[in-house]
């Protein structure tokens, strides 16, 4: 089995077609076809059903995905640590985040740092949470800041410690008729068309929608979007509502025709600093590390003074942990 075989594996399961995955590799359609069936060769096994909605992995390609994610993320480590053996003094700690962070709390923690005496800063790049945490094992990113959820092995090469709590909130077109209340009951929301996220595996999506199972119903997905601007279009024109993390809701000022709600029942996000077992004595990881925890405690405590309600309710404000 050749690493690069197993890289397309990877990309198929996180992509869910073949084209997709065609895409993010920077390869034809025709060319993952054929790495995928040199790899069905070596194994001997169909590791792959392509179907019209796109390309599934079959019992053995889920089996063989979990090795060669370990594999690759080995891989990665080590170019990721011969490369920190030829570092000089100065030290740039990357950060892999979603956008609602980049948004409101790590520009200061990118402030913080700059203002020690040590060489070191923060690189920053947006991520969804799976693809974070598989940088963070692979040793292309040092922290993933990222739903919990994602980190189903915590003991599997990585730490996690909680950050911060976020919760999801309803948007809903101004002028429905939910709109009006504080918040929103989830059973109330059983007849409606929803918008939600098209990425396989998203972790505040496959909440939601365990949550809508646990009281009786299905959401009704009747749009798929990968983009929150995408949804907030949507619910503004009365096609859809939508559900997404409170820290994912740009400023009102962005959220015309769109009301904000929490729900009755809140559904909390929990969102944590994901690092490598390996660099747990590292001194700068250590450092962007409280600056990042501090950066998070001062947002929570000005949140609800800098974001208030236009039009509608925003929800409770994110909680500090730790």
């Amino acid at each position: 089995m050749e690493p690069l075989h197993l890289k397309v594996l990877q990309e198929v399961a996180a992509r869910g077609s073949i084209a997709a995955a065609a895409d993010a590799l920077g390869y034809t359609p025709p060319a993952v076809s054929r790495h995928l069936m040199i790899l069905e060769r070596d194994v001997g096994h169909t590791l792959v059903d392509r179907t019209p909605k796109g390309a599934v992995l079959t019992a053995a390609g889920t089996a063989l995905l979990v090795h060669a994610d370990r594999i690759l993320g080995q891989i990665e480590a080590a170019r990721a640590d011969m490369a920190r053996l030829g570092e000089a003094d100065h030290r740039t700690v990357k950060v892999a985040t979603f956008r609602g962070a980049l948004l409101t709390f790590m520009p200061d923690a990118a402030r913080r740092i700059r203002e020690l005496p040590d060489d070191v800063e923060l690189g920053v790049e947006v991520r969804d949470a799976v693809d974070a945490l598989r940088a963070v094992r692979q040793g292309s990113v040092d922290i993933a800041l990222a739903n919990e959820q994602v980190v189903t092995s915590p003991g599997d090469g990585v730490v996690i410690a909680p950050l911060m709590e976020d919760e999801l909130v309803c948007l809903l077109p101004a002028d429905h008729a939910l709109a009006a209340g504080g918040s929103v009951p989830l059973e109330a929301l059983s007849g409606e068309s929803f918008a939600l996220g098209g990425r396989p595996g998203c972790p505040t999506d496959a909440q939601f929608r365990t949550a809508c199972r646990g009281i009786g119903f299905t959401p009704q997905e009747s749009y798929s979007n990968q983009d929150h601007e995408v949804a907030f279009g949507l619910v503004a024109s009365g096609l859809a509502v939508s559900v997404v993390p409170r820290l994912a809701v740009p400023p009102p000022r962005h959220l015309e025709g769109v009301v904000r709600l929490p729900f009755r029942e809140p559904l909390v996000v929990r969102i944590g600093m994901i690092t490598r077992e390996t660099d747990a004595a590292s001194r700068s990881l250590q450092l962007a590390s409280r600056a990042l925890r501090a950066a998070a405690v001062d947002y929570v405590g000005s949140a609800g003074l800098q974001d208030a309600p236009a039009g509608g309710e925003l929800g409770r404000p994110p909680a500090a942990v730790g």
